[in-house]
């Protein structure tokens, strides 16, 4: 989309390219404008690591709001974040590591929750616009939870002041409205289709019941520990408490939705919303709410003689810490229970004549000290496994051949790629400057623009996959996605990619060099060739000068 807004003249042959303007975000209008001073992927870089500072501090925001005063809170709610917290259930966006909208978007969501709880209303309005100019979809989550908490007795009599609100919100959002309103009509769209389509290609996100049984057990189970949280701090902390019930009624109302239509009314507006992502975004705030309230109940009982219930409210301060990013940093819970555990005994023996206050506000920095201690540990295990990478497009395997097709063949030219994720395909389109035929992740672009449905169902027919033809059940899981369609790609045959190059321009396909075709090659790079195809009725695109047959040479 960037590339295509710094230069309107490229894919000219690609159906993509009209999905795009429906694709609403502000921030690629802004990135695009900002690439015609700075270079692109280090300018990219530096709004990334910008993003997550950001983060960083907004976490530490709301947990000021949710626990004033309480560093051991504020110090586990930014520890939840460093763990990198997981969506939960519809395989939504929290903290990813790449510069896009929806993330980027969150530190707006929690400096938005942060000024409503602490009745700052004009500023989280602003904040919520600015969610709004990055992704919509965030902006509707969000706000269903904010006016959740807005019937809350803490805030029901200030509905005068956070109305008022509404117009500072509308005025922040404004450059996003006009990009909503520009995109004119929608052209007719096969409900049916539609919904097929998606059944397919984005049932993770739109059917609640094709979600995997171990999704919904670690929601409900995120839910029963938001539900323990209420009661136990029912008395004592009772804004926290409501804000729990708030967070189990927004998620409430976000699955009801969800249900509603997926399989009751079918509404292509209200399902490409997808309510369902919600409860993932609500992972951020309830990640915080839930590490807050367990702090605040640890802190209460450090210093007390009796050493079991400090026990438990350190193993359930470790579970709080941890519950959200447990599948990729399972032993994290232990061994912060572990050496927290050690800490507290050792510490509460040696200080035993000691008031207790003086030794609750030792320990609160102890543990904050364990917990740091934890997560550089945590750093230094993951970077013995992956190492620390920084990634540009020249890293890409593909990269070459990229360049090549940019350097050397027409703007008009269409390729046939591997539709499928590996090896980053999907990023030929963007990297090389020129057309694709279809990819598996062009399918998202059904979502915000429903016109493509029918255009991107009969690409893929065409690799060898015909969604019409297709059954599933309720909890049927689609036998083709992105990680396997390539088999069925690499399957066809010159008199298939004739076939199709009958019906659609085709220029250039790309293939394992093991491929035997007659079609000439034109290009190699590694793995992979570049045969050149004739496409009837249509002149074909010849290298505009003579490429090497292999760029390593």
């Amino acid at each position: 989309m960037v590339e295509l807004l710094r230069d309107p003249g490229l894919y000219p042959s690609d159906p993509i390219r009209d999905t795009l303007p429906r694709y609403v975000s502000v921030l690629w209008w802004v990135v695009a404008w900002l690439s015609r001073y700075f270079p692109l992927e280090p300018m990219e870089l530096v709004l990334f690591l910008a993003a997550r500072a950001l983060l960083f501090y907004a976490v530490y925001r709301l947990a000021k709001a949710l626990a004033p005063g309480s560093f051991l809170a504020a110090a586990s709610s930014m520890a939840v974040f460093a763990l990198v917290p997981q969506p939960i259930l519809a395989e939504g966006t929290i903290m990813v590591s790449i510069f896009e909208q929806s993330g980027t978007a969150m530190p707006f969501v929690l400096l938005a929750l942060a000024d409503f709880i602490e009745k700052r209303y004009w500023r989280s309005a602003i904040w919520l616009g600015i969610v709004a100019n990055l992704t919509v979809m965030y902006a509707a989550y969000t706000t269903v939870y904010l006016l959740v908490i807005a019937l809350l007795p803490d805030y029901r009599a200030d509905w005068r002041r956070w109305v008022k609100s509404i117009w500072l919100l509308l005025a922040v959002s404004l450059p996003v409205i006009a990009l909503l309103m520009s995109q004119g009509g929608t052209a007719h769209t096969d409900v049916a289709l539609w919904y097929k389509a998606n059944r397919f290609r984005s049932a993770h996100h739109l059917f609640p019941l094709a979600f995997p049984l171990r999704y919904w057990a670690t929601f409900l189970l995120s839910c029963a520990l938001v539900g323990v949280v209420c009661l136990l701090t029912r008395r004592s902390y009772p804004l926290l408490s409501r804000l729990s019930v708030a967070w189990l009624a927004a998620n409430g109302t976000a699955l009801s939705m969800a249900f509603v239509v997926a399989y009751g009314v079918k509404s292509l507006a209200a399902a490409a919303s997808q309510p369902a992502r919600s409860v993932d975004l609500l992972v951020a705030p309830a990640g915080v709410l839930v590490a807050c309230v367990v702090s605040r109940l640890l802190e209460t009982v450090l210093g007390q003689p009796r050493v079991v219930p400090t026990l438990l409210y350190l193993a359930l301060w470790s579970v709080s810490i941890n519950l959200w990013s447990y599948n990729s940093h399972p032993e994290i819970v232990l061994f912060l229970l572990v050496i927290a555990s050690f800490v507290v005994i050792v510490y509460s023996v040696w200080r035993r004549e000691q008031k207790a206050g003086e030794v609750r506000s030792s320990l609160r920095y102890a543990l904050t000290i364990c917990l740091a201690l934890t997560l550089v540990i945590g750093v230094f295990r993951q970077l013995q496994y992956s190492g620390p990478r920084v990634r540009f497009a020249e890293s890409s395997g593909i990269y070459p051949i990229a360049l090549w097709a940019q350097r050397d063949t027409t703007r008009d030219a269409v390729f046939l790629v591997p539709p499928g994720d590996q090896d980053g395909w999907p990023s030929f389109r963007a990297l090389s400057r020129r057309s694709v035929f279809v990819t598996w992740k062009d399918g998202t672009h059904i979502l915000f623009a429903p016109q493509y449905t029918e255009e991107w169902v009969n690409r893929i027919a065409a690799i060898g996959f015909d969604i019409r033809k297709q059954k599933l059940g309720l909890r049927g899981r689609s036998p083709v996605d992105g990680s396997n369609i390539n088999e069925l790609y690499f399957k066809l045959r010159d008199e298939d990619v004739k076939r199709i190059a009958s019906r659609y321009r085709i220029d250039y396909w790309i293939v394992p060099v093991e491929k035997p075709s007659a079609f000439p090659e034109v290009f190699r790079h590694g793995k992979w060739k570049v045969l050149q195809v004739s496409t009837p009725g249509v002149s074909a695109t010849t290298p505009t000068s003579q490429p090497r047959r292999d760029s390593q040479r």
